[in-house]
């Protein structure tokens, strides 16, 4: 990736920011510094945590648990604005991490995921829709090529959808995901996500679709595990000695008739 693809790789989530909100928080991205269109250089210091690499995946993939502080963050969305019409720059981020759903909501509830927790977004009445996106970065390409990612989730009713970076360009899996596994004799929702990850900044948004209670109050909630791991680099294959034997003496078979050719002649 060239220095000018790699600066707007970086700069990708382009958030619309709340006024009282922090940077959102890309895994492992290291600082870098942009000019602006006035001129003005802006320095953008480290995001916390450490990169997605073969050499640390597991560790590196269970920041993004649901749950950490940083991690991963939320945002309402109007239901006619759903993606793929919904840029990710158009996303309301509300801080450094969704918040988490109180323990006596959360009572009756299946338990979140190994490593997470039960987020949610919190307004003065809880959206139907929320999304929940959150930052890693990759820093080669032949680690993007190679990474697998696991994700163990529930949702609060129901995961509609799962994008990687803009949210216009198209789900990364079919949807809808299954509802209802916040009940507590669900199965927990996998889902593997082992292809389309890009050197730099990669953006995961899950969208999720909340539930109504007997009152008629909505709870749109959300908790997401992820486990990562490399696939082994397929070796080149090289003959053997045994190979290059066959192949010279078919060489010399070849050569052998064609001098008989020639004498014939």
């Amino acid at each position: 990736m060239t220095a000018v693809g790699l600066m707007a790789a970086l700069a990708l989530p382009g958030v619309a920011w709340a006024q009282d909100d922090p940077v959102f928080a890309v895994f492992g991205r290291p600082a870098y510094s942009y000019t602006d269109p006035d001129g003005y250089v802006n320095e953008v210091p480290a995001s916390p945590g450490v990169p997605l690499t073969c050499a640390n995946a597991s560790t590196a993939a269970a920041q993004m648990n649901s749950g950490n502080a940083p991690g991963m963050q939320a945002s309402a969305v109007e239901p006619d604005n759903l993606p793929p019409g919904l840029p990710n720059e158009d996303l309301q981020m509300r801080g450094w991490a969704a918040r988490l759903v109180p323990t006596t909501t959360a009572a009756g509830w299946a338990a979140a995921p190994a490593g997470s927790q039960w987020v949610y977004q919190r307004f003065d009445i809880s959206p139907e829709y929320v999304a929940f996106p959150v930052g890693i970065y990759i820093p080669t390409a032949a680690d993007a090529a190679r990474m697998r990612v696991t994700l163990q989730y529930r949702a609060n009713d129901q995961l509609i959808g799962i994008y990687r970076n803009a949210l216009g360009s198209g789900n990364t899996l079919a949807s809808p995901l299954a509802a209802g596994t916040w009940t507590a004799a669900s199965s927990v929702g996998t889902v593997a996500l082992d292809s389309g990850w890009r050197a730099g900044v990669n953006m995961l948004t899950f969208v999720v679709k909340g539930k109504a209670d007997a009152d008629g109050n909505m709870m749109t909630a959300f908790a997401a595990a992820f486990d990562a791991y490399c696939a082994p680099i397929t070796p080149t294959a090289v003959p053997t000695s045994n190979e290059w034997g066959l192949l010279l003496l078919g060489l010399l078979a070849a050569g052998a008739g064609a001098v008989q050719l020639r004498r014939r002649r």
